[in-house]
């Protein structure tokens, strides 16, 4: 690319991300967490409450609140759903004089607060040791539960098993490859779990499509004007802007398929009398970010799929018409070493460096290839002679649905969904969203 092209990108980049940090998350939630069977705090004086808050941590099973008034024990309504790392309140007008909380098996807490009339936090007392655990963090409690503070959609899952990857715990989430998820662990471990840091990389990721997109752009047309056409038609898709500011794996997936494919393209327009170091260096990089991609989900196989056709139509182009049979054969085991094994072998080494899964580990391959037939399993349970129709079918439909999300989405400007007003409705779904249940 020309200095002029640098700029041009680096400024649509600097934009973009202008927006796209906007508001990403909290920079930080409740760290400390119990799993203390029973917990039992005191008011210094019997007060009435209008809420009581708690944010749950890791695991959650079942949780249990109950207001002590005298004698009297009364058990709190819970949330329908209680998911991780999420900020719960439920709506009380009663006078008491402490709570009881029992939590089940596998179950943490991070924090409790009990909101007076006036919605300020009232003092409890815990009358146990690790009480104290749940009221350390009091100045994080929010005024208002949205996805600022709470983890929603699939991050309950990812999100999840990122911490659990960044604090040498058992990892929850197996029904994926692992590479998206120590991505998403490396913030995380470096500054702590909140969801500004579990959504970070995802963001970089979305915001080096815009810069990938528009290389790609320039590489095809030799256009400043359609890079920048490129570019802007990623950089204001509200489709790829909301995915890659969730704490999921897709937004690496997209960027190491959309690299796989630049490299292969490179590879294919390189000119006759380029050398071969050259070739098999653009080879090589496919290899790796195609590697990448089904390390980070499977879908990364149909994009694999894809690369191999265009390399098959390539190579027969230069074997048969062009009659260029020199070194043919040298660049098929190029292919295949560079295409085939190093994915593998990336694929492999995600599971061999971190083998701790909470249900299938990884430790020797004899575990890689358990969890593979599992994730196959949940993935596919139909018979092998359908199920590779079943993908065709299920990525046909994928894709169709993902355009016309897309088409909706795009019906705003990122301006547009931004404004005070848009935020407020963003909020509103999310406190209602079944991942977010709150109860008054």
């Amino acid at each position: 690319m020309k200095k002029k092209d640098i700029i041009i990108v680096c400024v649509i980049m600097l934009l973009y991300s202008l927006l796209s940090f906007w508001r990403l998350g909290s920079f930080k939630e409740p760290n400390t967490f119990t799993e203390a069977r029973q917990l039992t705090f005191q008011l210094d004086t019997k007060q009435r409450i209008s809420k009581v808050v708690f944010f749950t941590g890791h695991e959650v099973k079942q949780i249990q609140i109950y207001l002590l008034m005298g004698e009297e024990e009364f058990l709190l309504p819970m949330p329908t759903d209680t998911y991780v790392f999420n900020w719960y309140e439920i709506g009380v007008n009663a006078e008491i004089d402490g709570l009881k909380i029992e939590l089940a098996e596998e179950t943490s807490l991070g924090e409790i607060a009990v909101l007076n009339q006036e919605g300020n936090t009232i003092d409890l007392v815990p009358l146990e040791a690790e009480g104290k655990v749940l009221q350390d963090e009091q100045d994080l409690v929010p005024e208002e539960i949205t996805y600022y503070h709470n983890a929603y959609f699939d991050e309950i899952y990812f999100a999840r098993t990122a911490y659990e990857y960044a604090n040498d715990l058992p990892a929850y989430e197996w029904s994926h490859p692992p590479l998206g998820k120590l991505l998403m662990a490396i913030p995380v471990k470096l500054f702590g779990m909140a969801p500004f840091y579990y959504r970070l990389m995802g963001n970089i990721a979305g915001i080096l499509m815009i810069f990938v997109m528009y290389l790609f752009a320039n590489k095809m047309f030799k256009s400043t004007k359609y890079s920048v056409l490129a570019a802007l038609m990623m950089a204001l898709d509200n489709f790829h802007f909301a995915q890659t500011r969730m704490g999921t794996t897709d937004s690496f997936l997209v960027l190491f398929i959309m690299l796989s494919y630049y490299f292969m393209y490179c590879y294919i327009t390189l000119p006759k009398e380029a050398t071969n170091k050259k070739r098999y260096i653009m080879l090589l990089f496919t290899g790796i970010f195609i590697g990448c991609a089904i390390s980070t989900k499977w879908t990364g196989l149909f994009a694999g799929m894809g690369l191999a056709i265009i390399f098959l139509v390539y190579f027969l182009y230069d074997f048969i018409w062009a009659k260029q049979r020199k070194e043919q054969f040298k660049t098929i085991l190029v292919c295949f070493l560079t295409c085939i094994i190093i994915p593998i072998l990336i694929y492999i080494s995600c599971y061999l460096f971190f083998p701790n899964i909470q249900y299938f580990p990884t430790k020797d391959l004899s575990g890689i290839i358990t969890i593979t037939k599992e994730m196959y399993r949940i993935s596919f349970s139909i018979s092998r002679a359908t199920s590779f129709l079943f993908c065709l079918v299920y990525m046909a439909t994928y894709a169709k649905t993902s355009m016309v999300c897309c088409n909706i989405f795009c019906r705003r400007t990122i301006c547009d969904f931004w404004n005070r007003k848009s935020c407020n409705l963003v909020d509103r779904y999310h406190k209602f969203s079944i991942f977010n249940h709150t109860s008054n």
